[in-house]
C-alpha cells in the first residue's frame, strides 16, 4: 500500500468490533495523556494509524487530503508536537467516517486525529486515539462482526470460506490502512443499506432456504448459489426491477455453470466437448445436472444441483428462455472451438474469444432488457455496442488473471502482441522472470491500450439506457473495469501475484456513485485523468514500451466522447468540466509533439 508500512500481522479474514454510544452533539471528550493498553479481549498485537497533516516531507499520496502512518502499539505513529492540527477537511473526513467531532485542544504529544487498531487472535478493535469508544453523531450503531464458523468442517479440498461479515471487516481495514476515508464511509453506508435487502433473494446461507419439496425451494437455492458465486453481483441484481431480476439471475447461473465445465481442467477434453455441445438442450431437461466436476472446483455444488436452475429456467417466460438458450449455445460452441483446435494467436482471435465468453453476455442481457419492455426494442439492434461492453470487461479480466492462467496451463494474451516483447525462442511465461519485467510491462500497457479503445462504445451504450435499475446494473461493472485498468496500467504486480483487484472499499464507493449518466461520466473523467498522468510520467522509462501513442489516442477518444455528450445532452457541472476535457486533448497533443520532436519515444529492441 502506497505510503503505508507493511502491516502483515493483519490476518486475511479479521473480525471487527466497532463500539458506539449516543452522545449529545456538544459533548467533548479530551484525549488521553498517552496510549491505553490494548483491549484485553483482543490479544496483544496492535497498531496505531495516524491521520496526519500534509506538510513538507510527509507523504502526499493519499487522495483524501491525509496520509497514514503505522507504528507499533504504544508508540506515536510519526505524529509529534510540531505536527500541524488537522485541517477542517481532515476533521470533516473523520467525522464522515466515525460521526464524532474532534476536540480542538492540540495538547498531548500524540496529537489529534489518530485511530488505534487493536488486532489479535480474538478479533480487531478500532478506536480513536484518546477515545474509549467510537461515537456516532446521529445514531448509535453497534457492529458485532464476529468470525462465523462454517457449518462444515474445513478440509483441504473444501476450505471454509470467509463469511460476509469477515469480508466486510477486512475491506474496512484495508481501506483504512490505505488512507481512503471516503471508502470507509462508503463501506459503512453499503453495510447499513444491506439491512433493507429483499429477504426473498438474499439467501446467503442454507438456513434461509425453503426445505426441499416446498414451493420456493428451487428459487431460494438459485439465489443461494447467486450469493455464493458472486456476492457483489447478487447485490447489483437485487436493484433490478422485479420483471428482470429473476431472468437475469437464471441467465447468470446458466452461464456460470457452463463456464465451470469449460474451466475445469480435470474433465477430459472429449467429455468436456460433449457436455458443452448439449448444454443448451439440457436446460429443457427437467432434473438434469452435471456431477463430473473435480473435487476442488469452486462451483462444483452449483453443477451438482443444477436441476434447481433448470426448474427455474423452465418457469421463465418463453421469450426469456429463447434468449438464454440461444446465447448458451453460441457461447458453448465458441468455448468448444477454442478448447479443441483454436488458440489466441492473432488480435482477431483475441476479439473472437472475448466475444464468445463475454460479448455474447452483453448481447443476451441486451435482449433481456428489450424483451422486458423496460428498455426500447431498438436497443436489441445495437449489437456492436453490446458486444463491446462485454469485450471491455473480459479483456480487463484477462489482464488480471495472467499469472493464474499461465500457472494452470492457459493463456489468453494474443501472441500477435506478446511476441513483440519477448526474446526469440521465449514464450509468454518469460514475463514472469524478473529480468524480463520491462518487457512484460510493455506488453501489459499495449493490452491496456487495446481495451481502452472500447471505452467510447461502452459510454455510448450506457447513454442509451432509460431505466434506472438497468442503467445501474450495466454501469457498475464498467466503472469497476476502468478503475481496474487504472490499477493494472504499468503495474508489475500483475506478474508477481495472481488476482490483483481494486480494493473492496473502492468497489463499493463506485457502486454507490453510479446514480446517473453524469455521475458515471465523472468517474470516467477521474480515471482518464489518472491514466493520462501515468502515461505521460513513464515516457522514456522503458526501452521496450511503444504504447505511449496507443494509450494517448485511446484516452483522447474517450475524452472527446465525453465532451460531445456534454454538448449534446447538457452538463450539470457546467463549463469548467468541458474546458478540462478540451485541456486533456490539447495537453496530450502538445506533449506528443514535443516528445516526437525530441525523438524521445522509445523503440523496441
Amino acid at each position: 500500500v502506497r505510503g503505508v508500512p507493511d502491516v502483515s500481522p493483519i490476518s486475511t479474514s479479521p473480525t471487527l468490533l466497532l463500539m458506539s454510544k449516543q452522545v449529545a452533539p456538544s459533548h467533548r471528550i479530551a484525549p488521553h495523556a498517552g496510549p491505553s493498553q490494548p483491549n484485553p479481549r483482543m490479544g496483544a498485537q496492535a497498531f496505531n494509524i495516524g491521520i496526519v497533516g500534509q506538510n513538507e516531507g510527509q507523504d502526499k499520496s493519499g487522495p483524501d487530503n491525509s496520509s497514514m502512518r503505522v507504528a507499533p502499539h504504544g508508540k506515536s505513529p510519526n505524529i509529534g508536537p510540531k505536527s500541524p492540527p488537522l485541517s477542517a477537511a481532515q476533521q470533516q473526513a473523520i467525522h464522515d467516517l466515525t460521526g464524532f467531532s474532534l476536540s480542538q485542544d492540540t495538547s498531548g504529544k500524540d496529537g489529534l486525529g489518530s485511530i488505534r487498531v487493536h488486532h489479535g487472535s480474538n478479533g480487531t478493535y478500532v478506536e480513536h486515539w484518546g477515545l474509549e469508544e467510537i461515537v456516532w453523531h446521529s445514531h448509535s450503531i453497534a457492529f458485532d462482526i464476529a468470525a462465523q464458523q462454517s457449518e462444515r468442517q474445513p478440509s483441504q479440498s473444501n476450505p471454509a470460506q470467509p463469511s460476509p461479515k469477515d469480508m466486510a471487516a477486512e475491506a474496512l481495514l484495508t481501506s483504512l490502512f490505505a488512507g481512503q476515508l471516503s471508502e470507509c464511509t462508503a463501506l459503512l453506508k453499503y453495510a447499513m443499506s444491506a439491512t433493507h435487502s429483499d429477504p426473498d433473494i438474499m439467501h446467503t446461507s442454507l438456513n434461509t432456504v425453503a426445505s426441499e419439496g416446498c414451493l420456493n425451494h428451487t428459487r431460494d437455492m438459485c439465489y443461494y448459489f447467486l450469493n455464493k458465486t458472486s456476492r457483489s453481483f447478487a447485490r447489483v441484481i437485487q436493484e433490478l426491477d422485479a420483471e428482470l431480476r429473476h431472468p437475469v439471475c437464471i441467465f447468470y447461473l446458466v452461464l456460470r455453470g457452463l463456464d465451470t465445465v469449460e474451466d475445469d481442467m480435470t474433465i477430459s477434453l472429449d467429455k468436456k466437448l460433449d457436455v458443452l455441445s448439449s448444454f443448451h438442450q439440457m436446460l429443457y431437461q427437467r432434473g438434469w445436472c452435471f456431477t463430473g466436476c473435480g473435487p476442488d472446483e469452486r462451483d462444483r455444488e452449483l453443477c451438482d444441483k443444477f436441476y434447481v436452475v433448470v426448474d427455474e429456467f423452465l418457469g421463465l417466460k418463453p421469450e426469456y428462455q429463447k434468449i438464454i438458450a440461444e446465447i448458451t449455445k453460441r457461447m458453448a460452441d465458441g468455448m468448444a472451438e477454442f478448447r479443441s483446435n483454436k488458440r489466441v494467436i492473432t488480435i482477431d482471435d483475441y476479439n473472437l474469444y472475448t466475444h464468445y465468453v463475454a460479448g455474447l453476455v452483453g448481447l443476451g442481457l441486451t435482449g433481456l432488457f428489450a424483451a422486458s419492455n423496460l428498455e426500447s426494442l431498438a436497443l436489441s439492434s445495437e449489437t456492436k455496442l453490446a458486444n463491446d461492453m462485454g469485450l471491455f470487461l473480459q479483456k480487463v479480466n484477462i489482464m488480471k488473471d495472467f499469472k493464474e492462467d499461465w500457472e494452470e496451463g492457459r493463456w489468453f494474451w494474443p501472441q500477435e502482441i506478446w511476441e513483440l516483447y519477448v526474446l526469440p525462442g521465449q514464450d509468454l511465461g518469460a514475463f514472469l522472470e524478473e529480468g524480463n519485467l520491462d518487457r512484460g510491462l510493455a506488453c501489459l500497457n499495449h493490452l491496456c491500450a487495446d481495451a481502452l479503445d472500447l471505452v467510447p462504445s461502452c459510454l455510448e451504450y450506457l447513454g442509451m439506457l432509460k431505466n434506472e435499475s438497468v442503467f445501474k446494473f450495466a454501469a457498475i461493472p464498467q466503472v469497476m473495469a476502468i478503475a481496474s485498468i487504472s490499477l493494472f496500467f504499468n503495474n508489475p504486480v500483475i506478474f508477481k501475484r495472481a488476482g490483483l483487484k481494486i480494493r473492496r472499499g473502492l468497489a463499493v464507493k463506485l457502486i454507490l456513485g453510479c446514480t446517473s449518466m453524469e455521475s458515471v461520466k465523472d468517474i470516467y473523467r477521474g480515471y482518464i485523468r489518472e491514466l493520462v498522468l501515468a502515461n505521460d510520467s513513464r515516457v522514456g522509462s522503458n526501452p521496450f514500451d511503444e504504447s505511449f501513442m496507443r494509450v494517448g489516442r485511446a484516452l483522447s477518444k474517450a475524452t472527446q466522447w465525453l465532451h460531445r455528450h456534454d454538448l449534446t445532452h447538457g452538463d450539470k457541472a457546467g463549463k469548467k468540466r468541458r474546458q478540462w476535457g478540451d485541456s486533456v486533448i490539447a495537453v496530450f497533443g502538445i506533449v506528443f509533439s514535443i516528445v516526437l520532436a525530441l525523438g524521445c519515444l522509445p523503440r523496441a529492441k
